[in-house]
């Protein structure tokens, strides 16, 4: 506070002395320098206070201090507020309100200055602003007393500022304390893991095993004595280099390691322990077998931080193993037990394999072990079981076999290669368990580790998960996600009277609510309690459109929850409070996003309950702004503040024979709203349906006051017909009743349909059209060339012209590419027997070039822009 008060004491001066020069011109100009000279003592015994605080060895905050800084804030405020006596003209009712303006902004400026402190506050704004409203109320005058009530809310609004901001700052305090106190336990933390990391290289160097260490990116980085053994690594610098630059540093060693690259990779992409064999020819020159164990390690994002490698010498152990090999499968065991030859045939089966199976001995012995196979694998997962045992003699995994009656059932299956003295493979053995309780065990797992057990979504655990996932996504596809935070308001209350059961039904009812709401690839989770979180994924790469989606999916979600709940006998009414966050890429942890949901879900509850917030301003103000626009755009229509405008159309002549009808938006406080601005939002809300039938109304209307005049009757007018507005199923009906209405002319009335449009679904377009081309309604394809139109399809549409988009006229005499596709429209118009319209037309070379070319009807505005009536009927008829 002490530190703002030479800013604050300056301006205070230096505006006192600006009001002292105004109010000089009113009030006597002793008063006036009487009341200067005592704010302006204030202010310098205040500075005084400053320098001795400046002096302070430690400026901490006392009591002392602050009791000093209250009372100086105080007596400033008793100073400003004699000016309501002293310098305050009766009569002056300008003078008056300079005055009032002058005391408000120094009240204002206080706020700021002193929040911290609500007494400074209370101790500087009440002397100052009470004097000015008694003033006020003692003139007797209908302006004084307004003036006095407007400075009476004004100084609640100011206190109620004060209050809030006061509580902000203590917050910011708080957060800086805590902060500093995460660092200091983060150096903890760092001193302890620079101990444990000692303990661990000792620890690592007394394991016989060899063990390496590699981080993310594959470069070795701790190896102990007997891999350095292993690897002939005393006296070579191995240090950092990849798998790839020791195979080629040591070509004795290239195998190994371009072997260790692949298997890496393999051990990084199943995400967990996975392990390996691999050969090394020793110093005796036998080759020796190593089972190798590899972890990959992962940061919470999901990236590769560190490979542990240990490799254990299990040659002996792998002699042993294969002369026990053979003697062992005689023995009956609980697993199923099968030998097969290297011509995969059956040799023998033990009795586990026909209770397992079905298959008697007999069925099954020179068989082909494939009568089990089921149509659960395909062929590339038998042809990697073959290679697996080609390249290591062993393979395990889970597989489907297919039993006597035809059922299937899952079982644990490893098959070991048999090797006999010349290391040839003499033999097969397989041995499996069913393992279909424990595959039932597992998904009962899943669902408890993954699903919440009341609603059936997902938790928390399974959110987080796939929030991580939706994020690399996000960044690779650069395509915004959002989440929604949802919290039922006052369900504490439900729970507390009405008891835990109807809560749950509540919950388990919210919870298929919000499924209906969302699409197949969004996910809905309940975080506990009465809390649930919306994920929606690849809205759009643009943030404000991103955000406008992501709102129309909270109304939606605010409007369903917000139906009655029928719970037992009881019909209860609650609603939601949505907080939103949008994300993209991995810029922001997933508990981040979540903790930004949630701060915005709380801003929805502040803000009254049933409501929906952005964390992010930008994104709330761009929400505002699109909500506003369209609340505004629903009082148009019934306020009659749109407006048709009228675009000339004309042959090789310049004959006028038509015009197009365009809409236009005169909104009485932003003016001309451009279209690009309101058509999308009257798309997305369905609005354009109704305007667009206002407008073919309006169009049929002027139409039909056009038949009696000689001058105007033979001009046509060409709608635009939005696709929201075709695919209507009474279109068709809607349309003829405008014309039955009207009583126009259909002949005169020309629709004006899009490429994409009419492709969208072609029979139900043909279908709708020809319906209104036989009560003599004609229509135009607008925008021809943009789309994916075929010639076939073209020829099934009954169109009477066509109109070549403005992206080609553009550059007609610049391009010869849009040259070319010009005149292969106005060829294929001909052939067709189609009329043809070019729109956009600028200068005089395009109009040119299209005559030469055999284009009989233009737009542009090189005959004229969009008009309203009366300047088209003055510029364009009568001339």
């Amino acid at each position: 506070m002490f530190g703002g008060s030479p800013t604050s004491l300056a301006t205070i001066g230096i505006l006192a002395m600006l009001l002292a020069h105004v109010q000089m011109q009113v009030v006597p100009t002793e008063a006036v320098w009487l009341w200067l000279f005592m704010i302006e003592s204030v202010i310098v015994a205040r500075a005084l206070f400053y320098l001795a605080w400046l002096r302070l060895p430690a400026r901490f905050p006392t009591p002392t201090w602050l009791r000093y800084f209250r009372i100086g804030t105080v007596a400033t405020g008793v100073a400003w507020g004699l000016a309501s006596f002293m310098i305050f003209p009766a009569s002056d009712i300008p003078h008056q309100a300079i005055l009032s303006f002058a005391l408000a902004g120094v009240t204002a400026g206080a706020v700021s200055t002193y929040g911290i402190d609500l007494i400074a506050v209370l101790g500087y704004c009440i002397p100052l602003l009470l004097p000015l409203i008694w003033r006020l109320f003692t003139q007797n005058t209908h302006v004084g007393s307004t003036m006095a009530a407007m400075v009476v809310l004004f100084m609640m609004f100011v206190l109620a500022s004060a209050r809030r901001q006061q509580r902000n700052m203590l917050e910011n305090i708080a957060l800086r304390n805590e902060a500093e106190a995460g660092k200091n336990m983060l150096q903890q933390k760092e001193s302890a893991l620079e101990l444990l990391s000692e303990r661990l290289t000792a620890l690592i160097e007394a394991i016989p095993d060899a063990i390496f260490f590699k981080d993310g990116k594959g470069r070795w980085l701790i190896t102990n004595e007997p891999a350095k053994h292993l690897f002939k690594l005393h006296g070579f610098a191995w240090r950092g280099k990849t798998e790839r630059e020791l195979a080629e540093a040591r070509p004795e060693f290239r195998t190994l390691h371009e072997t260790c690259l692949i298997e890496d990779e393999e051990a990084w992409r199943s995400g967990k322990l996975t392990l390996f064999q691999e050969y090394v020819q020793g110093d005796d020159g036998r080759k020796h077998e190593f089972e190798v164990r590899k972890m990959p390690v992962f940061d919470s994002a999901g990236n590769r931080m560190a490979l542990v490698v240990i490799g254990r010498d299990i040659t002996e152990r792998r002699a042993a193993e294969q002369e026990l090999r053979i003697a062992a499968a005689v023995f009956e065991v609980q697993e199923g037990v099968v030998i097969v030859d290297v011509q995969d045939r059956i040799l023998r089966v033990n009795r586990a394999f026909t209770l397992l199976t079905g298959f008697s001995h007999e069925e099954v012995i020179g068989q082909s072990p494939s009568i089990l196979r089921s149509d659960r694998h395909d062929a590339l997962f038998y042809q990697q079981m073959r290679e697996k045992l080609q390249l290591d003699g062993v393979w395990q995994g889970e597989i489907w076999h297919r039993c006597k009656d035809g059922s299937t059932h899952p079982h644990w299956l490893t098959i070991s290669a048999i090797k006999g003295g010349d290391g040839q493979v003499v033999s097969y053995i397989g041995t499996f368990s069913d393992i279909t309780l424990y595959k039932e065990a597992e998904q009962e797992i899943n669902k408890l580790a993954y699903f919440d057990q009341l609603t059936n979504l997902p938790n928390r655990r399974l959110l987080l998960d796939r929030l991580q996932q939706a994020l690399v996504s996000s960044d690779r596809h650069r395509l915004y996600g959002a989440i929604l935070f949802i919290d039922l308001d006052n369900f504490k209350t439900l729970n507390d009277t009405r008891g835990h059961d109807v809560g749950d039904q509540l919950l388990k009812e919210v919870g298929r609510r919000l499924e209906y709401c969302v699409r197949d690839e969004d996910t809905v989770a309940r975080l506990g309690g009465d809390e649930f979180v919306v994920m929606l994924e690849n809205l759009s790469a643009e943030a404000s459109q991103a955000a406008i989606y992501a709102e129309i999916v909270g109304a939606k979600v605010k409007d369903v929850l917000n139906q009655p709940y029928h719970l037992d006998e009881l019909e209860h009414h609650t609603s939601p409070s949505i907080g939103i966050s949008l994300f993209l890429g991995n810029v922001e942890t997933v508990e981040d996003l979540l903790k930004h949901a949630d701060a915005a879900m709380y801003q929805a509850k502040q803000s009254g309950r049933n409501m929906i917030c952005f964390f992010d301003p930008t994104m709330q103000t761009t929400l505002e702004a699109r909500i506003r626009l369209e609340q505004e755009l629903r009082q148009a229509l019934p306020q009659q503040q749109l407006q048709l405008y009228f675009q000339p159309q004309v042959n090789v002549d310049r004959h006028l024979v038509g015009a197009e009808v365009l809409l236009r938006w005169k909104h009485p406080e932003r003016g001309l709203v451009s279209p690009a601005e309101f058509i999308p939002v009257a798309e997305e809300t369905g609005l354009i349906v109704q305007i667009g039938f206002w407008v073919m109304q309006m169009a049929c209307t002027q139409l039909k006051k056009w038949e009696n005049r000689p001058d105007l009757k033979h001009l046509r007018l060409a709608v635009n017909v939005s696709a929201r507005q075709f695919r209507q199923a009474d279109f068709v009906e809607q349309v003829e009743r405008v014309l039955d209405l009207t009583g126009v002319n259909p002949g005169m009335l020309e629709l004006e349909l899009t490429e994409s449009l009419v492709l969208d679904d072609v029979t139900d377009t043909i279908e709708k059209m020809q319906a209104l081309k036989a009560r003599g309604v004609s229509f135009s394809m607008d925008d021809f060339g943009t789309g994916h139109s075929s010639l076939a399809q073209l020829k099934r549409l009954p169109l009477n012209q066509v109109k070549i988009d403005q992206s080609f006229v553009r550059d007609i005499d610049m391009d010869a590419n849009d040259a070319a596709i010009v005149q292969t429209i106005i060829a294929m118009t001909e052939t067709l027997g189609l009329g043809v319209i070019a729109e956009g037309v600028e200068t005089e070379t395009q109009l040119e070039f299209l005559k030469r070319n055999g284009c009989p009807l233009f737009q542009g505005y090189l005959f004229g822009r969009p008009v309203p009536l009366e300047t088209f009927e003055k510029n364009f008829v009568e001339a």
